[in-house]
């Protein structure tokens, strides 16, 4: 392994995809946005939240 190239992600993407008979698209808009700012995935990714390993060897 080189390790000058970290084993984790060097970028992560996101796509919503939505649609609806009777909301426009503004609307529709308005929800993604919410929807990933409140993701806890996207909190902790962008925190970089702590992560704590236990291994058990039985």
């Amino acid at each position: 392994m080189n390790p000058d190239i970290p084993p984790g992600w060097l970028s992560t993407s996101v796509k919503i995809l939505l649609s609806s008979n009777d909301a426009d698209h503004e609307k529709l808009r308005a929800i993604a946005e919410n929807v990933y700012r409140l993701s806890p995935v996207n909190d902790s990714v962008r925190r970089a939240v702590p992560m704590e390993v236990v291994i058990e060897v039985r």
